[in-house]
């Protein structure tokens, strides 16, 4: 007999409820402002990219510690573990292909995505990259090295680059492509002046604009050779920098936060910042919109272009906490097997599964998973099948088990992916459970 027993929650983990919680993952889209339920980890932000073949991918740091994905690509967790404190950037590739950068616990520079590397350079602690598609010649990262000076590293062969200009401690730099060709950076100088560096100025720019101390700015290329960057001033006001220079908006941001840019193919551009009450808010042309949705305070939000037009925001927001209870499931029992004369008699393994999911919408979450009562010498297989699916087959005997089902841990599925659990053990008949995942609903369980 098989057992299942499910701690849910018709909704999302209360806050605090994991180790490094923060806010959930909310995005503000043309089709409306959703709450993922997915949890970011505090004091960190989300990063995302419109993709070339429709709708967008998000890049952030879980409450686990490793770098996430959400959107039209890919969902769920990569495995791979982020510096504490830090946040990851994104990039569109052809298609619904995606290139990360992101520093490592190592305090290394990684690209993640369409090619994981690990690129040897360090980086400054608590400082987070910006990664860019530069075509045929592959995908830039600007990044602060752990000298304080700004430098570009190209993948997948070009290597590190120093540009020899000191950056304010705690800052992240911001990446562009130019049209043309070649690419610039803009940063905050160690002296907190707005700088640029790259292929359009023949190295640095003094821009003469003072930034708020702590803040990054964002920049994003135009259609034309023109660009535009968005930076919260030392004024604590959003403020804009580009080819007729600085401008201020008028609108106060939260101290300490950072605003985004992105750009239509047509040149407009939008910038989304958290304001000084702590909302999401957007910037276009000369006027603000408050779109209403509080943000985690201290996170900054990220803004893409979509490929159908319009923009996607990636923020992180409050957790919409709800009550949980155990919700107990059993499975039928099988009949009992049928020993033929001449064959060895096999039991039926008994076992209990301890489940715990939360869900959103079409999404649901594996809280942990836990296996009572195992027959000696027994093996667990976990399968997944479902375009959601963020798991290869993985399979453990006897003491690697439990390392099996930690690796599972915190892993979101999409509705209709089927996770399927195989316990198998010499001189038992196997057992095999499959979980279906359903939209806005708690998961089926069922015996095979």
């Amino acid at each position: 007999m098989l057992t299942v027993i499910f701690f849910a929650s018709l909704g999302v983990v209360p806050a605090g409820a994991l180790a490094g919680a923060g806010g959930d993952l909310w995005i503000d889209a043309p089709s409306g402002t959703v709450d993922t339920g997915l949890q970011v980890m505090a004091g960190t932000s989300p990063s995302i990219t419109g993709l070339s073949g429709g709708g967008y991918e998000v890049a952030y740091q879980g409450t686990n510690g490793d770098l996430w994905t959400y959107g039209t690509g890919e969902s769920g967790d990569s495995g791979d573990a982020m510096m504490a404190g830090t946040s990851p950037s994104i990039t569109a590739l052809s298609g619904i292909l995606y290139e990360t950068a992101y520093q490592a616990p190592t305090g290394y520079l990684w690209f993640g995505g369409y090619a994981p590397d690990d690129t040897g350079e360090g980086m400054l602690a608590g400082t987070s990259p910006s990664v860019v598609d530069e075509g045929s010649a592959g995908w830039d990262a600007a990044f602060q090295a752990n000298d304080n000076y700004a430098y570009e590293f190209g993948a997948p062969s070009n290597g590190a680059q120093d540009t020899g200009e000191g950056m304010l401690a705690g800052t992240s730099p911001s990446f562009i492509a130019l049209p043309g060709g070649g690419s610039q950076i803009a940063f905050q100088a160690n002296n907190g002046i707005l700088y640029e560096y790259g292929s359009a100025n023949g190295g640095p720019l003094d821009t003469g604009e003072a930034m708020m101390a702590g803040t990054s700015p964002s920049f994003v290329s135009l259609s034309s050779e023109d660009d535009e960057i968005a930076y919260q001033a030392s004024t604590g006001i959003l403020s804009e920098y580009g080819t007729s220079g600085a401008a201020s908006t008028g609108q106060p941001m939260l101290a300490g936060t950072s605003p985004s840019i992105a750009a239509q193919p047509s040149g407009s551009f939008e910038i989304a910042y958290q304001a000084s009450n702590g909302d999401l808010s957007e910037f276009a042309s000369t006027s603000a919109v408050n779109t209403g949705h509080a943000m985690t305070a201290g996170t900054s939000p990220s803004i893409a272009a979509l490929s159908s037009g319009g923009y996607a925001i990636a923020f992180q927001g409050p957790s919409q906490p709800v009550d949980t209870a155990p919700v107990p499931v059993t499975v039928p029992t099988p009949p009992s097997p049928v020993s033929h004369p001449g064959e060895p008699s096999r039991r039926q393994i008994k076992i209990r599964i301890t489940a715990v999911w939360t869900w959103v919408r079409d999404h649901s979450r594996l809280g942990a998973i836990r296996l009572s009562k195992l027959p000696a010498r027994a093996g667990v297989t976990i399968s997944c099948r479902g375009h959601g699916c963020p798991l290869r087959t993985r399979h453990a005997r006897e003491r690697r088990v439990k390392r099996l089902l930690a690796s599972v841990k915190g892993t979101v599925y999409r509705s209709g992916d089927q996770i399927y659990i195989t316990v198998s053990a010499p001189g038992y008949i196997s057992e095999r459970a499959r979980f279906t995942i359903r939209n806005g609903a708690r998961p089926k369980a069922e015996l095979l």
